[in-house]
C-alpha cells in the first residue's frame, strides 16, 4: 500500500540539543493536536538539520490529517486539539523558534516539502484571545524617559525613548525637532505629542508609538533632594505637609491615574 510522508520541523534546533523528555513531550502534544488523525500516523525517524519528526500514513490517514489541518487553521478544531497546538506553540516559544508541518511531494531524490501548517512559538503568559487589547487608541499625552536614539533620513525622523527598564517607545519627530532632540542624547526628557495605546481588559495600558511635537529636558536632581530643598525654604505648606510625595504626584498627574 502506498504511504504519504510528512514531517514536522522544529526550526534551527538539533535533536541532540533537546532532552529526551522534551522530544517525547513534543510528540505527545503533536498527537493531541492531530486528534483522531494521529491513529494513522507513524513516526519513522528523527532527522537532523533542524529537528525533523518524519511521519508516514496511508491514504485514509492522510485524508484525516489534512482535514484536521484545515480545522486547526480555521479555528474549528476540537478543544483537545487546540490545547495540543497551544502546548506545541509554548514548547517552541521556550526554544525561541517555530514549527512547520510539511507534506512530501514527488519521489526521492526529487522530493520537495510543501508547508501545510505553521506553528509560531508563543509565551505561556501571552494574553488569551479574550484578553486581547482594544486599540490602538490615539490620544494626546506625554512620555518621560531617556533619549537613546535619534536618526533616519526621512522626515519625520525616528527616535527612541527609554521609559523604563526594558521598555522603549518608538517615536516620530520632525527633522527640525530631531536636530534639537539629538543634542540631548542619553538625557531625560518629557515629550509632548500624540500617542497610540493598547488597552487590556484588566485596565492596563501599553504604549505602541508616539509622535513628538515638543519636549522639555528634565532635571535629574533626585526627588528626595528636591523635597528637602522645598521644605528648607519655609513658607507655604511644604514644611508642614505630612506627605509631600503624594502632593508632588497630585501636582504632576492630578487626581486620576496616568495611562
Amino acid at each position: 500500500m502506498a504511504h504519504n510522508a510528512y514531517r514536522f520541523t522544529i526550526k534551527d534546533v538539533k535533536p541532540q540539543e533537546l532532552p529526551i523528555a522534551e522530544l517525547i513531550g513534543f510528540l505527545e502534544d503533536l498527537a493531541a493536536m492531530f486528534a483522531d488523525a494521529q491513529r494513522w500516523l507513524h513516526l519513522v525517524g528523527i532527522e537532523e538539520g533542524s529537528t525533523n519528526f518524519m511521519l508516514t500514513t496511508d491514504p485514509a490517514g492522510a485524508t484525516h490529517l489534512e482535514n484536521q489541518v484545515r480545522h486547526l487553521k480555521s479555528g474549528g478544531a476540537r478543544k483537545e486539539a487546540r490545547d495540543g497546538q497551544r502546548r506545541v506553540a509554548e514548547r517552541l516559544g521556550r526554544l525561541g523558534t517555530r514549527g512547520t508541518l510539511h507534506k512530501a511531494r514527488g519521489t526521492a531524490p526529487h522530493t520537495r516539502w510543501q508547508p501545510l501548517l505553521d506553528v509560531p512559538g508563543t509565551r505561556a503568559d501571552a494574553p488569551a484571545a479574550q484578553e486581547r487589547p482594544i486599540g490602538p487608541i490615539r490620544d494626546e499625552g506625554t512620555i518621560d524617559g531617556q533619549v537613546i536614539r535619534v536618526g533616519g533620513q526621512q522626515d519625520p525622523c525616528s527616535a527612541q525613548i527609554k521609559v523604563s527598564a526594558g521598555t522603549v517607545v518608538p517615536c516620530a519627530v520632525s527633522r527640525a525637532l530631531a536636530v534639537e532632540l539629538g543634542c540631548h542624547l542619553f538625557q531625560r526628557i518629557r515629550a509632548f505629542g500624540t500617542g497610540d495605546w493598547l488597552r487590556y481588559p484588566g485596565g492596563t495600558w501599553e504604549q505602541k508609538s508616539f509622535t513628538i511635537t515638543r519636549f522639555v529636558v528634565l532635571d535629574d536632581t533626585p526627588l528626595l533632594e528636591v523635597v528637602e530643598k522645598l521644605q528648607a525654604l519655609g513658607g507655604g505648606d511644604w514644611a508642614d505637609d505630612p506627605d509631600p510625595w503624594e502632593t508632588l504626584r497630585l501636582l504632576r498627574h492630578g487626581e486620576g491615574e496616568p495611562h
